[in-house]
């Protein structure tokens, strides 16, 4: 088989301002990447992942003409009188079969990706930000779909219960379905996101003794510094992290952390 990736990517560098007692310099890039399968082996596609404690059958593909491991997954159809999950009959038979029903519903690549990193200077102050994004790929939610998975006896989350479908009340404004031991669960398209971010990678901020000290200890420098490390995330996306990769669930998000440090120069 054949693959192939075809993009660009902008950088930007500028020391935009440089004096004594200040200095602005800036980084910025983006990058576009265009992936496609061109060709498998006798034309057969190959199922991707699949995860037993939530379903059967995969939750990706690999398919001519697609991006690799494109997510294909039933269509959903919201829930039906019964409080069931229902999904599109694609072909119209009557039946659910994962070979006839089951469509590319979004792809774990980007659009395009991009960074920014600015410095800053004044006097003995130092100051610095990395914002990293993503545009445009999906994510497939294993972890609100374990919320839907009532006969595997796994911890779901308390919203559940207040909304689920229950016979006999208004389910106009419920999300989940009745809460049974044996329901209709299925990789579906209910359970893709946005997985679009904007994150604030890293920050730091440092200040460098002034000579006059640093020299009567007889050191030639000394910084004192604070560095934070994924702060802030902006996105759409309902978990903990849309940057743990195509699916979400069965991996720990990134850690937020702080570092105090001081850089001693004999």
């Amino acid at each position: 088989g054949s693959m192939s990736n075809r993009g660009v990517e902008l950088l930007v560098e500028a020391d935009v301002v440089q004096k004594k007692d200040f200095g602005f310099t800036l980084q910025f890039n983006i990058a576009h990447n265009k992936n496609r399968v061109e060709e498998l082996a006798d034309g057969d596609d190959i199922l991707g992942t699949t995860y037993s404690n939530y379903g059967s059958g995969s939750i990706t593909i690999i398919w001519e003409g697609e991006p690799l491991g494109a997510f294909y997954v039933y269509k959903d159809a919201g829930l039906d009188e019964k409080g069931s999950l229902s999904y599109v009959d694609m072909n119209g038979d009557g039946q659910y079969t994962d070979t006839e029903d089951r469509y590319i519903a979004g792809s774990p690549f980007p659009d395009f990706t991009y960074g920014l990193n600015c410095g800053f200077r004044y006097k003995n102050w130092d100051f610095n930000f990395f914002l990293q994004g993503s545009q445009g790929n999906d994510v497939f939610n294993l972890s609100e779909m374990r919320n839907y998975s009532y006969g595997q006896g796994m911890n779901i989350e308390r919203k559940v219960y207040y909304e689920s479908w229950r016979e006999g009340q208004d389910n106009s404004h419920v999300h989940y379905p009745k809460i049974e031991a044996v329901g209709s669960l299925k990789y579906s398209d209910r359970f893709i996101e946005n997985g679009s971010y904007l994150r604030l990678k890293t920050l730091e901020v440092g200040y460098t003794l002034p000579k006059s000290i640093v020299n009567k200890i007889r050191f030639n420098k000394i910084r004192v510094f604070f560095i934070g490390t994924n702060l802030l995330t902006f996105a759409k996306f309902k978990e903990w992290d849309p940057e743990m990769g195509s699916t979400n669930g069965e991996k720990y998000p990134l850690a937020k952390t702080f570092t105090l440090g001081l850089t001693v120069n004999i």
